[in-house]
Formats: C-alpha cells, structure tokens, sequence
C-alpha cells in the first residue's frame, strides 16, 4: 500500500509505519512496572547499554534498540531468519532431517507457532516416529493429557528459544535486558522451567560471563507495541 495514499486519505500531516518488533524494541525502555516479569532472578539492567526483544509468533521476530542522546534508537532486522544450529544433541539428527527437505534452514524453521509443528515432523522422522499434528494447538493439548513426545517436544523448543534469546543478547551486546514477546511463548508457559530457560539462555562457552546479570524478561503488557509507537511520535 501507500503511505503517502493512506496519510492523504486520513488527512494526517504525518504517518509513520513501524515493524512490529520496530515497535516492540520501542516499546522496552518504556514498559511500566507490570509490563513484564523476569524469567529467573531478575539480574541487573546496565545503564546506556542497548535492549534486544525477540518472540515466536507466526515467525520469528527480533529487533533491538540503542540509547541515544536523546532517545531510544530501533534496529530492525531479520534475525528470525539467520541460519539454524543447535547445541542439544537430541535436536541434531532432525536438523539433517530439515537440511534433507530444505538447502537453507533458519531459526524461524522451528521457533514459531507453526515451527512447532515443522519441528515435531523433523524429529519424528529422525528417531522413527510418526507425527500426525497439524497444528501447534494439537501438540499442546497433547501434552497437557501427557503424551510424552509432546512434553519433549515443548521442552526442546524452549531450550532452542533460549539458546536463540542468548545469541541475539551477544548479538546486540544487550546488557540493557532481553525481552521475549509473541504470542507462542504465552500459551507455553505451563511447560516453562524458568531456572532451565535461563541456564540455556546463558550457556555461550567462553563469553557465558557476558550474559552474567542481563535481565531476562518476559512482556505481559496487553497492548506493549503501542508503548513503541507512542515514544517514535513524541521522540523521533
């Protein structure tokens, strides 16, 4: 569509339009004080240094943000859709099964509503299984009656979020706090071991101690982007 149609047609003197994580990434620094909760002990936030937010819904969304003099600066980006790996050895042989299917695999592959499915597929097929989920609800429900392959299957897909949430946090050198959003992590709470998710998270080898302390946190405010777009009207 067109900006220029749309602000004309509305009658606005300005129209910005802003990615959703744009927004979110925005949003952080501004959240109120029950916008979001910690994911383990809360750890300390380091002043002046940037925010990362990241969250599986349909996709893979991430962004960051940056302080500047006199304003919270967004970096939009791609980074649902850099290149696959995995440090857990489970997840190895059904990250062949994808690269089979597929030349290139991203971490969207698997970390997003419908990734869940794609993942149990590929894990299936790895260990000799069948999977006849369609949808990510499914697999849920499947677990909350105790299906064990689906309990596994959840737990894994956290642990792969986790280890992605820590790469964007290296990423962004986002000593500010990394925040998750989207609507999948919601509906997976129940399965979320918070000590788990954090030791995940932090586990870089060598640059470990760098994630020492960065807040980890989890956005429960009902409506957060629209904290984003309003400091993009009032800063710039």
């Amino acid at each position: 569509f067109s900006i220029d149609a749309l602000r004309a047609r509305l009658e606005l003197q300005e129209l910005l339009i802003l990615n959703d994580f744009e927004a979110l990434a925005l949003a952080c620094p501004h959240l109120p004080a029950d916008g979001s909760v910690p994911i383990g002990p809360p750890g300390q936030a380091v002043p002046g240094k940037p925010v990362a937010v990241l969250g599986p819904g349909t996709g893979l969304g991430v962004a960051g943000a940056i302080p500047g003099r006199v304003r919270w600066i967004a970096v939009p980006g791609e980074g649902g859709h850099i290149e696959l790996g995995t440090a857990i050895a489970r997840l190895r042989p059904a990250l062949e099964v994808a690269y089979r299917k597929r030349e290139r695999v991203s971490a969207e592959h698997w970390l997003c509503g419908p990734g869940l499915v794609r993942l149990a597929e590929d894990l299936a097929e790895a260990e000799g299984r069948r999977s006849a989920w369609q949808e990510p609800e499914e697999i849920v429900a499947a677990a909350e009656r105790g299906d064990q392959f689906a309990a596994d299957l959840i737990g894994l897909f956290l642990d792969q979020l986790a280890i992605f949430a820590g790469d964007v946090a290296l990423t962004f050198g986002a000593r500010g706090g990394v925040y998750l959003g989207g609507g999948v992590t919601d509906h997976l709470l129940g399965f979320l071991d918070e000590a788990r998710f954090l030791a995940r998270f932090r586990d870089k080898g060598r640059l470990s101690s760098f994630l020492d302390g960065v807040p980890l946190r989890r956005i429960t405010a009902t409506t957060p982007a629209l904290y984003g777009c309003t400091a993009k009207l009032l800063h710039g």
